[in-house]
């Protein structure tokens, strides 16, 4: 209790003592104030070591509060044994390090440890690549290779032998380590990589072949092809003069062997013009709102859009009227899906049915408005296909505009229809031919993405290479006759290389796509008996839907076999290859003699 009294009394003590010292301790020719009580720790040097300490048996009795020395050295002796950083002397007595001080660093055995940690990180991260090594090669004695074999480990350096045992933190236990190839393993046991087996022979010609690129068949094929027109393809030729017997046009190689990475490599043959809208300076006029038609006899109107009347502000000679222009108003173009409906109800109104209008129909009728109601045989690429799908419906709905005569339009929904002027109608088919461009792009790369079709897949992706095939070929007459100067008419001489652009490459996909048809469906049009199977739904629409189908797919069929009726009008170069698409091919006769047999 004595102890516990004497503690509590130095704590109370202490306070004052302090303040006593710090007053003693100030110099004689400066008053103390309470502003100037931190002018010793101002000025350090006005002050000696001796002033600085602090002697508390001066005041308090330690051996009294403690009891004997005896027992004072006793436990000073058992906190040093407790503590091995406390000493019983002062640190310039015993030079030993005080409690506060911080730890001896050992910079040899610390520059050890750092190195071995390198080297463990260096193995456990950097990994040794095969292909910079020579063949039949072990690893690196300081590699550890993760096997079953115990040979292994003794290639470890002793340094590095406690990362790699069993119970290392760094690696997985025995029991689950993977078992990879060893360094040591023969040439005939190594899985074989893709790689060639001697050195090449012709690394002239291989080189050739591919800054030239592969013919698209022999791409198609997977089989080896030349710097020059491939032999193949001749063969090929061959057998098509043979078999159709096209009479004066023969096939040539030149046109069947056509080298490119891919389709979307050969360009789109619609290139999207810099203005899409007619520029006009002059006054404008608030927009109003016409209403197009498709017929004069139509009541309603298909499509609503807003127009502008532009007057011109040049100068006229006097009695005249500045010429006025109209055009759609910037703020309110009309959308992709509005086209799209307009060329949709525009193709039901058609009175001609051909080929192209029959394909249309079938396409219409799989993602047209019904948007995926109707799905064939599923298989691996029905998500691709169903792109391709409405790519193509798209494409075709925007070319149908682009290719349409102008269409008519009225003030009021119930006035008098009138033709829509040229220069709205421009318009509209710089909408659809930029569409066409973006679409276009998707449509080659997603034909690059089709493998071989599965027996589910042929029909519907034999309808989308026949509906560009057509295409290109409209698109190559189109550009030749606006390239040939009429009567009273010669092409601009800005618009002669988008022209020729164009037909030279709706010429190269026509014949890339008649290739990718012929490898795919040697046979012609695939599959005119399979079974369309339709989503769930209620049974009356789907026997409906699929009636309506089998009809298209004859109507396809009796198309085919009739003569197109552009072929008989045009005299385009084309126009013998679309035969041999259209046409089935002839039978030799010798495999009817074996039959017959």
């Amino acid at each position: 209790m004595a102890g516990t009294y004497h503690l509590e009394r130095i704590a109370n003590e202490a306070p004052g003592l302090i303040s006593q010292v710090e007053r003693r301790n100030l110099p004689e020719t400066v008053p103390y104030d309470s502003s100037n009580c931190f002018h010793s720790s101002l000025y350090p040097e006005d002050q000696s070591e001796e002033d600085n300490e602090v002697n508390f048996e001066d005041w308090l009795d330690l051996s009294a509060a403690y009891g004997d020395s005896d027992d004072l050295d006793v436990r000073s002796n058992q906190d040093d044994t407790s503590l091995p950083g406390l000493t019983s002397g002062t640190s310039d007595e015993a030079g030993n390090a005080s409690p506060s001080s911080p730890r001896p660093v050992d910079t040899i055995s610390d520059a050890a440890s750092l190195r071995v940690l390198r080297q463990q990180d260096d193995a456990l991260t950097i990994p040794q690549l095969r292909e910079v090594r020579p063949k039949n090669t072990n690893y690196p004695p300081g590699i550890q290779i993760l096997n079953n074999s115990a040979s292994s480990s003794g290639n470890i350096p002793d340094n590095q032998r406690e990362m790699y045992t069993s119970n290392s933190p760094f690696l997985p236990s025995a029991s689950q380590q993977m078992t990879f190839t060893s360094g040591n393993t023969s040439a005939q046991d190594r899985k074989n990589r893709g790689r060639r087996r001697g050195p090449l022979q012709n690394k002239d010609e291989v080189a050739g072949v591919r800054y030239c690129g592969a013919c698209i068949r022999c791409h198609l094929k997977r089989i080896k092809c030349a710097t020059t027109a491939c032999d193949r393809c001749d063969r090929f030729a061959e057998e098509l003069n043979r078999e159709y017997q096209s009479g004066d046009f023969i096939p040539s190689t030149q046109d069947v062997c056509i080298r490119a990475q891919s389709l979307a490599a050969i360009g789109p043959a619609f290139e999207s013009s810099s203005s899409n809208y007619s520029s006009k300076s002059g006054m404008i006029s608030s927009p109003v709102s016409w209403y197009i038609c498709l017929d004069d006899t139509a009541r309603t109107p298909v499509l609503q859009i807003l127009i502008q009347e532009v007057v011109s502000q040049q100068v006229v000679p006097y009695g005249r009227h500045p010429p006025r222009y109209h055009m759609l108003y910037r703020n309110h173009v009309p959308e992709r899906k509005e086209l799209v409906s307009l060329s949709e109800k525009q193709m039901t109104m058609g009175q001609t049915i051909d080929f192209q209008y029959v394909l249309d129909r079938f396409t219409h009728s799989h993602v047209g408005s019904g948007a995926q109601n109707v799905s064939p045989v599923r298989g691996s690429q029905t998500p691709l296909l169903w792109n391709l799908l409405s790519d193509i419906h798209i494409f075709r709905c925007m070319y149908r505009i682009y290719r349409s005569r102008p269409f008519l339009y009225k003030e009021h929904p119930t006035s008098q229809a009138r033709p829509l002027p040229q220069s709205v109608m421009s318009e509209l088919r710089g909408l659809a031919r930029s569409n066409m461009n973006s679409l276009e792009r998707n449509i080659l790369a997603n034909f690059d993405k089709l493998s071989k079709p599965n027996n589910g897949e042929e029909l519907l992706i034999w309808a989308c290479i026949m509906q560009m095939i057509l295409t290109y070929h409209d698109i190559f007459c189109l550009m030749t006759a606006q390239l040939r100067p009429r009567l009273g008419y010669e092409p601009a001489p800005r618009a002669l290389p988008i022209h020729l652009a164009s037909q030279e490459a709706a010429k190269k996909l026509f014949m890339a796509l008649f290739v990718v048809c012929k490898c795919h469906f040697q046979k012609g049009m695939p599959g005119e008996d399979v079974d369309v199977v339709a989503v769930p739904g209620p049974a009356n629409s789907r026997v409906m839907l699929q009636q309506q189908l089998r009809d298209e797919l004859e109507t396809i069929s009796m198309k085919r076999a009739e003569p197109f009726s552009l072929l008989g009008q045009q005299s385009s170069p084309l126009d013998g290859y679309l035969k041999i698409l259209l046409v089935t091919p002839n039978k030799p006769e010798r495999n009817k003699k074996r039959r017959t047999a």
